[in-house]
């Protein structure tokens, strides 16, 4: 079974169905919350984000992922760390126009780091850092974590593997190629796509070889071109084994935590059933992952890191009663029976299942709110537990990073933050999707272009009048065809956020959580 995904949260621009929190929705691998609850699964220490903490990316790319995460998470300090100040000029002009004060853009090469001036750090993100630097940059990177991660503190590491990199690097090169042409260059990059679909559907050869060829290209796909442009087409990027990783993070005290996606931590949902009775006589974590790799074939591995001692082998998870969790689902959504490629058909059955769902649709709750509730009375936390992690691992509920406050979404008038208004007004223009600050869920959520002006309308002009401004709006900017012609139309997508307040409740997109 291989693993195809990339990040998944960059295909909701392409929907067509009327707005519904889903999981495709979420930047999720750097989302603390998230990287907590990986932690907490597999029995390590959870890092208290009760007060303020300290969270670092190494190479930020452009800034935008930190952006949302600082303004989702008002109380932690956030630094994001670039060698080169050209690839933030875009973030460092939505932060002043939108007056966030809890991040800041280090100019800094990796030979630097040593010498960085920073507190000491409770997270410590590297999405695709890895890959892209050469042996030096990362020697430097794990110095640099090693004096500044504080005990218990998390790192996140994703990084591209070897397995895929043969069938991979072609159509990364054709991509590259694409991308280089005279003219736009993301333009390009689609248009690199389109030609590589032609082929695909006309039977060239490359694309006979292995039906993995055409995943590779739907998988990248699921990139927003500029994105997939500065993690893999501007530097060629340098694949990593697990193995390699794991060895470099433990020399300098840390071990490993788990994996994102949460699936990729249970066997029952990692490994084909036809395997899992040989794979439960593996022993040694290296070689356990080294093994499940040869099963799934992951183009990148988004691994979780902690600086603490290991669990023992018998150590049972242990959730603080503080976490919360929600759903990104509505009731009627929420599914139970899951067809995955070589397992049996996955269903969670029983009442359990189906009390979770009614009280976390559109909704989230303290793990202690749910134990007390009387609605579980009878079950036990052990039976409770599991069933959250079975959905968690389904994607059907997730950690969010609060409760969501006004449920019923009329006690006030619904008004964006100010960072998600500066963020709308700088992306709204074409296709591109928008990532807005939840601070329900602690990360990114993704909205398509006309949810974007419709939720910008909403908060402007209130929901009556909401359509006639985002009219007004689209003339004074001269956008015409905003969203893709098969799409809910404007007005229907006001009419589903007015008609549903709890669903902008849920959001955690306005001023107020």
């Amino acid at each position: 079974m291989a693993d195809t995904s990339a990040n998944s949260a960059n295909s909701y621009s392409h929907r067509s169905s009327i707005p519904e929190l889903d999981s495709s929705l979420f930047h999720e691998q750097t989302n603390p919350w998230l990287l907590n609850y990986v932690c907490a699964i597999n029995g390590h220490p959870v890092p208290n984000l009760g007060g303020r903490f300290n969270y670092c990316e190494i190479d930020c790319r452009d800034g935008s992922e930190l952006l949302t995460l600082a303004a989702a998470n008002p109380d932690g300090l956030f630094f994001g760390v670039q060698p080169d100040p050209g690839f933030l000029a875009d973030a460092e002009a939505l932060k002043a126009d939108s007056g966030l004060k809890n991040v800041s853009f280090l100019i800094c090469s990796m030979g630097e780091l040593p010498s960085l001036n920073i507190p000491v750090l409770d997270y410590l993100a590297m999405p695709g850092t890895l890959s892209r630097v050469d042996y030096d940059s990362r020697r430097e990177i794990l110095a640099f974590t090693a004096r500044c991660l504080k005990k218990n503190g998390v790192v996140m590491a994703s990084y591209q593997t070897p397995h895929a990199t043969l069938l991979m690097e072609p159509i990364v090169a054709f991509l590259r190629a694409a991308a280089d042409k005279d003219g736009d260059r993301l333009e390009n990059i689609q248009s690199g796509f389109a030609e590589l679909q032609f082929l695909r559907e006309q039977g060239g050869a490359f694309f006979q070889l292995s039906p993995m060829t055409g995943a590779i290209v739907d998988s990248l796909r699921r990139f927003d071109p500029q994105t997939l442009d500065m993690a893999l087409l501007r530097t060629p990027p340098q694949p990593h084994y697990f193995d390699e990783v794991c060895r470099a993070m433990e020399g300098i005290g840390l071990h490993y935590a788990g994996s994102l996606p949460l699936a990729a931590n249970y066997t029952q949902l990692s490994v084909p059933v036809n395997m899992q009775e040989r794979f439960s006589g593996i022993r040694g974590l290296r070689f356990c992952e080294a093994w499940k790799d040869m099963v799934r074939l992951p183009f990148f591995r988004r691994d979780v890191f902690i600086r603490s001692t290991p669990p023992a082998p018998d150590c049972r998870p242990s959730l603080p009663m503080e976490m919360v969790f929600g759903s990104h689902v509505s009731r009627e959504r929420f599914a139970f029976s899951f067809n995955i490629p070589g397992f049996p058909t996955i269903n969670l059955d029983g009442p359990l299942f189906q009390k979770i769902a009614d009280a976390l649709a559109g909704n989230a709750l303290t793990l202690a709110t749910l134990l007390a509730d009387p609605a579980f009375a009878g079950f036990g936390e052990g039976k409770i537990l599991s069933a959250l992690a079975w959905m968690a691992a389904l994607e059907q509920v997730r950690p969010f990073a609060v409760c969501v406050k006004n449920q019923d979404g009329d006690a006030a008038p619904f008004k964006l933050s100010s960072y998600n208004t500066a963020c709308i007004k700088h992306r709204l223009s074409g296709q591109a999707a928008v990532v807005l600050a939840s601070q329900t869920l602690g990360g990114g959520v993704t909205v398509n272009q006309r949810e974007a002006l419709a939720l910008l309308a909403i908060s402007e002009a209130g929901p009556e009048d909401a359509e006639a401004w985002a009219g007004q709006w689209l003339v004074e900017h001269n956008i015409v065809g905003n969203g893709s012609p098969d799409a809910p139309s404007l007005s229907e997508v006001i009419k589903c956020f007015r008609d549903d307040r709890r669903f902008l409740s849920a959001f955690g997109l306005s001023a107020r959580v």
